[in-house]
């Protein structure tokens, strides 16, 4: 009895202001969406895997400068050839790049986001 006369005052509350009936519609809103979006992420990439066959074998190498740092810094397409001749660590190294490309046909040329993959990486 106690929980309907507390759920009316609240209501009774919310009708006289509607302002702050909007921000707490709107702050759960926003709670529930960023929860839901953080357990999708979360599932997706730590409890599901990557969708590759040995998904948990695939590693991503950068080298480091700690003269600048120490921030992660992609490796040049020459590191990465000396690197995959001399390395013995792993079974394959492939290197991909991702940035923007223009692709005409007949009409006008679009621009898209895309990435530069060496031909082994779909093995």
């Amino acid at each position: 009895m106690s929980f309907l006369r507390d759920l009316s005052v609240g209501a009774r509350s919310l009708v006289k202001t509607p302002a702050l009936a909007i921000v707490c519609v709107g702050a759960l809103t926003l709670g529930i969406g960023l929860t839901t979006m953080m357990f999708s992420i979360t599932y997706g990439a730590i409890m599901r895997g990557l969708p590759y066959p040995d998904g948990d074998r695939i590693d991503v190498v950068y080298r480091t400068n700690p003269a600048l740092g120490g921030g992660r810094q992609s490796i040049s397409l020459q590191d990465y050839h000396d690197v995959s001749l001399q390395q013995r660590s792993y079974a394959q190294l492939a290197a991909f790049t991702g940035g923007t490309m223009n692709v005409s046909g007949k009409e006008r040329a679009e621009r898209y986001s895309g990435s530069w993959v060496t031909s082994n990486l779909s093995e």
